[in-house]
């Protein structure tokens, strides 16, 4: 009897110990290699991870398996039997959306589990960037960095030089607003300070690299011819995260000169003749520079615009009043003088 006691004692004691020294554990962490800062990452780009599984424990898991709920795993992700110390690594790759972008951040975790006498065995990966949030079972987050910018380009529709409009005429204006950021806008304000919007505003969705078309009027007034031109510049406004951008128009997105007014010139006799009789030019036909005097004018740009009415070059005002047009083809040119009281077209031939 006492013999039997013995060995239950033993069986038991056996069992408690076995208990006390089983620890089935498994560690997974989840790194992008990237560092804990905005990334300029653009629609496409990959994040490519590294797993890392370690069987932390001191027994052996069966069927371990590695899923990511946000990367695609290359290979195989069942690691199959895990001893107690073994560490696997697996990748995984994930590629950067929109939605990443518009959030400004890739939010990414894997998950290991196994089994030990039937019971689950599993584990949430840890992000090891040492500025990531403190605490087990963290998201590896990588940062993207986020511009939200437009440019907004005005155009009125009519060739760049002097028009016969009278008192009641409309000039219709289309404002292109483009998307140059990275991250998608909503609610972009299209306003005007000579015009009345007639279509298209606001912008409600504006996605980037596309572009939204809104058109405007603008009726001419007796100031207008009598100060021979009409200057018109639109803006677009719009809010990102708290903060409000606007981004004024250009006449035209190849233009040196920022935020440019659209300017429409208008056929007046008296002014044109005031502006002609101020402003000279030497020599009408010419290879390297041109001469421009202007007497009491300040001259702003100068545009040349070849028989096609295609603008080809414009330059900024010179005080010596020398302008270089060797870079021009052969041929004739309006040049399109502008001055603080309006513009005046003269006609050289470059050789």
């Amino acid at each position: 009897m006492q013999k039997i006691y013995l060995v239950l004692i033993i069986f038991f004691l056996a069992v408690l110990t076995g208990q006390a020294q089983g620890n089935p554990q498994i560690t997974v962490t989840l790194d992008d290699g990237m560092p804990y800062t905005p990334q300029n990452l653009s629609l496409g780009d990959v994040i490519d991870y590294t797993i890392t599984v370690t069987n932390t424990g001191n027994m052996t898991l069966i069927n371990v398996v590695v899923s990511d709920n946000n990367a695609n795993i290359s290979g195989n992700n069942n690691l199959g039997n895990m001893v107690a110390g073994q560490i696997e690594t697996l990748y995984a790759s994930h590629v950067v959306t929109q939605e990443d972008i518009d959030n400004g951040s890739v939010s990414n975790s894997a998950v290991a589990q196994g089994f030990f006498n039937g019971a689950l065995i599993i584990d949430a990966s840890d992000d090891i960037d040492p500025d990531s949030p403190s605490g087990g079972d963290d998201p590896t987050i990588t940062h993207i960095a986020q511009y939200p910018q437009i440019s907004v380009v005005k155009d009125d529709q009519l060739p760049n030089t002097p028009q016969n409009l009278n008192v009641g005429d409309v000039i219709t204006y289309q404002i292109l607003v483009t998307n140059t950021g990275n991250v998608t806008l909503n609610l972009v304000n299209i306003t005007d300070n000579n015009a009345t919007i007639i279509s298209g505003n606001p912008v409600m969705n504006l996605e980037p690299g596309t572009t939204h078309v809104v058109t405007a009027d603008h009726t001419v007034t007796q100031a207008d011819i009598d100060a021979g031109q009409v200057s018109n510049q639109a803006a677009g406004t719009f809010d990102f995260q708290g903060v409000t951008y606007s981004e004024l128009s250009d006449d035209n997105p190849s233009n040196t000169i920022p935020d440019e007014p659209t300017i429409t010139i208008l056929q007046t006799a008296g002014l044109d003749n005031y502006l002609t009789n101020q402003i000279y030019f030497y020599p009408a036909i010419t290879t390297d520079f041109i001469y421009i005097v202007s007497g009491d004018l300040k001259i702003e740009k100068i545009t040349f615009i070849n028989a096609n009415g295609q603008v080809q070059a414009e330059l900024l005002y010179q005080l010596s009043g020398k302008y270089p047009v060797s870079g021009l083809a052969a041929g004739t040119y309006l040049l399109v003088i502008q001055t603080s009281s309006g513009q005046v077209v003269k006609r050289f031939f470059k050789q």
